[in-house]
């Protein structure tokens, strides 16, 4: 009861108000929510340190015990007994942690999207050979030891994925120009995917990706590639200032930009164009691999985005999204809805502020707003949920202490997914 009681605390918007201790290897979390690998970094490194305390705890005891107990054999053969344990526990913790960290760090390295190994390698000399130097991420300085001296680049992405946009100056300066390298035409050289570069001056490069999904440009011009939902962006945090989605044949993109970090606070949808039916009118429709510029609810102000691919109805998989006024699907119901952007006041008897759970049956996603014409505060799902008072959506008008909380939904969107 008193951990339940507190999550109006873990539901709030704002930096976590644990002070998490430092570990070394871990990157303390700074939110009420981070993705899974940091987390499980973190807490790895930090049990391991804290059994090592519970070992010495243990053995100390141990030894006191088996001082004080020379007339008492079961007493000393117990304490003997807790010695051997403890040293196991102590091998085990030390071994583990050196498997994980010395034998083969990749282990601890749990990420998720690109392959940390995808990006180039700049050499010095011809036919990708001779000293080299390895990029993975956009470089505004490539410093003394290679400025100027890239003279051949080996990909570490397939063939068409990856374009280079190199600067004759540090931080990427667009009055300089830049010369455009290409995967696409490198060749295979010994084995490797091999380019030669001929301009004079190289001193800062940017990475250009070319797989399909979500892109957002900053205010510097960079580009940031991402494959999936993302809770924080980083460094691209409240300077997102454009959006564009590369699709394929058969697969379309669309993004949901939320203005705080977690997937909190106002958002906007974005979508490919002619990737649904037109109807949803609250939702930007971005041509394929065009810039849009992000002006509206979240303008300069993107800090989480949540990622689909939508399919128009005709393409919809199972019977859609229905909304229920008590908690585990009870009392009366509105829906199921398809593919649709709805004022809950236009639909007869679905009042404003009157939905405690959602069942979503089949691939949609399902945007909840706090206030009609798709503004205020939304949540984002893409599964059943049979209380919404657990979430940011389903907690408005509370009274002292979190209690009483009704549900915030006055306007909804509902797309049909792959």
């Amino acid at each position: 009861m008193c951990f339940t009681a507190l999550g109006g605390l873990v539901l709030a918007n704002r930096a976590t108000e644990v002070t998490y201790p430092v570990i070394p290897g871990a990157i303390q979390p700074t939110t009420t929510k981070m993705l899974l690998p940091e987390y499980v970094k973190y807490l790895f490194n930090f049990l391991v340190v804290v059994s090592g305390f519970i070992v010495f705890g243990s053995l100390v005891y141990a030894g006191f015990v088996y001082l004080t107990s020379s007339v008492n054999p079961s007493a000393l053969s117990e304490a003997r007994d807790r010695i051997s344990s403890s040293l196991i526990g102590l091998a085990i913790i030390l071994s583990s942690y050196l498997i994980l960290t010395t034998v083969n760090p990749q282990l601890t390295i749990l990420g998720v999207g690109l392959s940390a190994k995808w990006g180039i390698v700049l050499y010095d000399a011809s036919s990708c050979s001779g000293n080299f130097k390895e990029i993975t991420t956009n470089t505004p300085d490539l410093e003394d030891d290679f400025n100027d001296k890239t003279r051949s680049i080996e990909f570490k992405a397939p063939k068409g994925t990856l374009d280079l946009e190199v600067y004759p100056q540090t931080d990427y300066k667009p009055e300089d120009g830049f010369v455009r390298v290409k995967s696409e035409d490198a060749t295979d050289i010994s084995g490797k995917i091999c380019i030669e570069f001929s301009a004079s001056s190289s001193r800062s490069i940017k990475f250009v990706w070319n797989l399909p999904g979500v892109y957002l440009i900053n205010n510097q011009g960079l580009e940031k590639f991402l494959p999936a939902d993302t809770a924080t962006l980083g460094d691209f945090d409240n300077k997102v200032e454009k959006i564009r989605f590369r699709n394929t044949e058969n697969v379309k993109f669309g993004a949901v930009l939320h203005e705080h970090q977690d997937w909190q606070g106002k958002c906007q949808v974005f979508a490919s164009q002619d990737s649904l039916s037109g109807r949803l009118g609250w939702i930007t429709m971005v041509p394929e691999n065009e810039l849009q510029e992000i002006t509206g609810l979240v303008e300069g102000k993107v800090s989480s985005v949540t990622t689909f691919s939508p399919v128009p109805t005709s393409q919809a998989i199972g019977g859609g999204v229905t909304f229920y006024e008590h908690n585990d699907f009870g009392g009366e119901s509105f829906g199921p809805f398809k593919e649709e952007r709805i004022n809950v006041g236009e639909v007869s008897g679905f009042d404003d502020n009157m939905i405690t759970s959602i069942k979503i049956e089949g691939n949609y996603i399902a945007v909840l707003f706090e206030h009609a014409d798709a503004e205020g505060r939304c949540e984002v799902f893409t599964r059943n949920d049979s209380n919404l008072r657990d979430n940011p959506i389903g907690r408005c008008h509370c009274g002292p202490f979190g209690w009483g909380c009704g549900d915030c939904l006055s306007s909804f969107i509902i797309i049909p997914t792959r």
